[in-house]
Order: structure tokens, then sequence, then C-alpha cells
């Protein structure tokens, strides 16, 4: 993985399977349900960012981190916990240009994912 993040696999093709077969009808209900959050968090993390409460976007990459990893949005979830740990570990300089560059990076590759996402998980709806 690079600094701001080198993913490969956008589902976890197991995890999916093991959910649909457990969830049923409901698994298309959750992911719908994950895919419009998701959508939200990304929004609100942007204006977020665009008032510099740089700080609150880690709450929100934590919160998409866990979901996506139960919807085997793997792509997603690991993007989201490289952005938490990135602003978790910058607490005292989050505003230098370089932490700046990669929040933006990251906050950009998530919603790539999503989009990816919401188009490979159509094949198991």
């Amino acid at each position: 993985m690079t600094e701001t993040g080198s993913f490969s696999a956008n589902i976890d093709h197991e995890q999916v399977a093991e959910s649909r077969d457990i969830l049923g009808d409901n698994f298309a209900v959750l992911v719908k349900k994950f895919i419009v959050d998701a959508e939200d968090h990304l929004l609100e993390m942007s204006v977020l960012r665009g008032a510099g409460q740089d700080h609150e976007v880690g709450a929100y990459a934590h919160q998409l981190k866990s979901s996506a990893f139960q919807v085997g949005a793997i792509k997603v979830s690991a993007i989201a916990s490289t952005l938490d740990k990135l602003i978790n570990d910058n607490q005292d300089n989050i505003h230098h240009m370089d932490v700046q560059t990669k929040l933006d990076s990251l906050i950009e590759a998530l919603q790539t994912a999503l989009h990816d996402y919401k188009s490979e998980i159509q094949n198991y709806l």
C-alpha cells in the first residue's frame, strides 16, 4: 500500500456470498442502505474539509470503514481505514500541506472506490 493507498479488489466476494446466503433478500436492502449512507458520509466529509474541520472527517471515515466491511466493500473499508489512521496519527499537524494533500487524495479515492463497488455489487443483487 502506498501513502495514499493502493488497493486492488473492490469486493470481498466470499463475504458478500456468505452475507447474501444468511440475509437473503435483506442483503440487497442492507447494500442499498450502505450505499446511500456512504454517499451521505462522503458528502459530509467534503463539507467538513471545506470548513477546515478535518478532525471530524475521521469520525465519518471510522464509521464508513466498519459499515463497508460488513457489506464486502473491502476497498472502501481499506481506504476509509487509511484516512482514519492518517487523521489520528496527525492530530497536531493536520493542517500541514502534505497531510492536507493526502486527505484530499484519500477522499477522492473513497469516491472512486464507492462508485466501483456500486457497479460491481449489482451482480449480487
